[in-house]
């Protein structure tokens, strides 16, 4: 009999952990079925720099205040590993990172469920995987060499947040101080890693706060108060710390830092709020009424099933929902409130799709009716399956103009090259600079804004390195001699490539007007 016993809780234990690694692995084909395009090799701005050295842009992490990602690119330096070249490992291992967090936390959720279903389980996973798979994110692919900070920052801020939860539900100071510290230690690797994070740390928090409906209402609010304490005090710490390596010189002084002043927060208050219907709008991406729609519905789903059950305290379940959607919405632009340099580009909004994420969990947890369980699942299988087709539209863009960038510095050495054969003077330096209105992409290049699918060659950074990658030169950047520029080009403006008169000699130099 005892032997039936441990067999049946042996078969229950294997088919329990089963489910598991199956939903990890139809995670893991989701994503790679939209971002499998992205192992291939491709370029931003940054990689071409990274590309033709040796150092992995260790300074610029430094300048950008990350002090984690500085130390770990260092340490691959050091042992030879450059990030741009080995970028489709790296790729693969942010692929597995996300399926993995995404799974990791729909398990501790389901746990916490009297009645779990498949429905329900769908539900939480789908919403979950919105946070981190969603045309916005789509753009941390088109930085491929910065793929190992990503992975870093997820993997870590998801456990300083379950870590914390642990710490609030344990008995025993000891316990407690234990996961506090651990929790700690996770969200400052967090944060010195890709300091948009804290967006992720503050939507998890809530979430994982909401879904433990053994807690009445006044104790969530408690320990959000104190996670969002918490994640307050690591960001006055990871500013403190960069000052603090600034003051050593470790780092250089930097105009893209945290900036504390009272205008220059009002500031930026201003202007996210002036950009709030760009962003609703889709923010170049999203068909017009997408994102505003989707959030509607989820609204009203999670009005609806709290007025199907008969509950006292439903208005204030209700208010504390609505707080926390709140609170994820204004978390979403901590990084823009201080920054030094505004700047409202996809990637650094990722945290918006928190929104969704926290409704849709929400909605499953404290939902048991089934059609309203089929229509949630409804709603987010179709939003995770408009950002897929967003995303592969954004990661076939970005190819394509990889390749119209390397055809346009094929083209420009192939000009040198005959000027080169023709006068026997050999050129050593380039002196690049823009036409009086560049166009910032390719003709037939969509999703094109902010730092997105932007012309390489037009970056004062990249040009250089990606000339020399697409042709397998060694050309050095030189200072523009401005009297011998405006004579050359003067305000010309071209739509197109027009090389007798985009590109002149003086001397070992070639000066190139990028249109």
């Amino acid at each position: 009999m005892n032997n039936c016993y441990c067999d049946r809780r042996t078969h229950n234990k294997l088919k329990y952990e089963m489910k598991w690694i199956i939903l990890g692995a139809v995670n893991v084909i989701i994503i790679m079925m939209t971002c499998g395009l992205m192992l291939n090799i491709h370029f931003s701005p940054d990689t071409y720099d990274i590309w033709t050295t040796t150092d992995n842009n260790v300074d610029v992490h430094l300048r950008d205040g990350r002090f984690i990602t500085a130390a770990l690119y260092h340490i691959l330096a050091k042992l030879g590993i450059n990030v741009a070249h080995n970028q489709s490992f790296f790729t693969i291992i942010f692929i597995l990172t996300v399926a993995g967090v995404t799974t990791v936390l729909s398990y501790y959720i389901d746990k916490r469920l009297r009645q779990s279903s498949i429905t329900r389980l769908a539900i939480i996973d789908g919403g979950l995987l919105l946070i981190f798979h969603n045309a916005f994110i789509a753009e941390w692919y088109l930085f491929p060499e910065a793929m190992l900070m990503y992975a870093v920052s997820l993997a870590s801020v998801v456990v300083a947040v379950e870590t914390l939860i642990q710490s609030y539900l344990s008995n025993g100071f000891l316990v407690k101080l234990r996961y506090g510290c651990f929790s700690l230690v996770a969200l400052i690797l967090s944060l010195g890693t890709y300091q948009v994070s804290i967006g992720i740390y503050i939507i998890l928090l809530l979430t994982l706060i909401v879904v433990h409906n053994e807690l009445p209402v006044a104790k969530k609010l408690i320990f959000a108060f104190k996670g969002l304490c918490f994640g307050a005090f690591n960001c006055f710490l990871n500013i403190g710390i960069v000052k603090i390596l600034t003051a050593m010189r470790v780092m250089p002084p930097t105009p893209r830092g945290a900036n504390l002043s009272l205008k220059a927060i009002c500031d930026n208050m201003l202007a996210i709020m002036s950009h709030q219907k760009e962003i609703w709008s889709g923010h170049h991406i999203y068909p017009r009424y997408a994102l505003v729609g989707y959030l509607v519905i989820l609204v009203l789903l999670f009005v609806a099933i709290n007025l199907q059950y008969k509950i006292e305290d439903k208005g204030i379940n209700i208010l504390l929902v609505f707080l926390f959607c709140g609170i994820i919405y204004v978390g979403s632009y901590i990084p823009h409130f201080v920054s030094s340099d505004f700047w409202l580009s996809q990637r650094t909004l990722v945290p918006i799709f928190g929104l969704y994420s926290f409704l849709a969990i929400v909605c499953a947890v404290n939902c048991n009716i089934k059609r309203i369980l089929y229509t949630i699942l409804f709603v987010i299988l179709t939003f995770l399956m408009l950002n897929s087709l967003l995303m592969e539209g954004i990661f076939s863009n970005h190819l394509a103009m990889d390749d119209f960038d390397i055809a346009y510095a094929k083209d420009v050495q192939s000009y040198i090259q005959k000027y080169t054969e023709r006068t026997g003077n050999e050129i050593r330096y380039l002196a690049i600079g823009r036409d009086s209105d560049p166009t910032w992409s390719y003709n037939g290049i969509k999703y094109v804004s902010y730092d997105m699918n932007v012309k390489n060659i037009l970056r004062s950074w990249s040009n250089i390195g990606l000339i020399n990658t697409a042709n397998k030169t060694n050309y050095q950047a030189c200072e523009i001699d401005e009297i011998f520029w405006e004579k050359q080009f003067g305000d010309k403006n071209w739509d197109g490539f027009v090389p007798e008169e985009q590109i002149a000699f003086q001397d070992d130099i070639a000066y190139i007007a990028i249109y």
